[in-house]
């Protein structure tokens, strides 16, 4: 974990500092990745520690709690958010773009939050409670199997298709 930090986040920094200070254009797509990467694990490590530490405590925070139970959808749609407002929508509508690349940022994470949230009220919802229960069914079955005696076990085996 601490590899994490102490190579991931200056490499991250590095990776992203360099390009834009005019310094070099070197760092790759799979540096930056790697460097992310280190990073990241740093932090699911160490909130996953048996005892988390106080600057994790953030990840309680309500809008990360809801970030995180709508993730799935925002890593679906995030790739498609900005070639539909740049192609479709906004050429239709009439809009442009914003010039800045941290305001196209914020509207390009903001519409991909968004749809996420509808698809995850509209259809991960439905299809997660479906899911506990079928696998609710599963374990009871397993568990029965479990607890039979030895000959039901060995019938279940024979009658069960492999």
């Amino acid at each position: 974990m601490r590899a994490g930090w102490l190579f991931g986040l200056p490499l991250a920094v590095l990776c992203h500092a360099a390009p834009a200070l005019g310094l070099v254009h070197w760092p790759s797509f799979v540096l930056e990745n790697f460097a992310l990467g280190l990073l990241f694990a740093a932090v699911v490590g160490g909130a996953s520690a048996a005892s988390m530490p106080r600057a994790y405590r953030f990840l309680e925070w309500a809008p990360m709690v809801f970030l995180g139970r709508i993730s799935y959808g925002i890593y679906v749609y995030h790739f498609n958010v900005p070639g539909l407002l740049r192609d479709v929508l906004f050429p239709r509508l009439g809009f442009t773009l914003p010039d800045a690349d941290l305001a196209r940022f914020a509207l390009y994470a903001g519409v991909s939050i968004a749809v996420a949230a509808a698809s995850f009220y509209t259809w991960e919802r439905w299809f997660n409670r479906l899911k506990g229960r079928a696998g609710a069914a599963e374990r009871a079955t397993v568990r029965a199997r479990l607890q039979a005696p030895a000959s039901a076990r060995a019938q279940f085996a024979q009658s069960s298709p492999s």
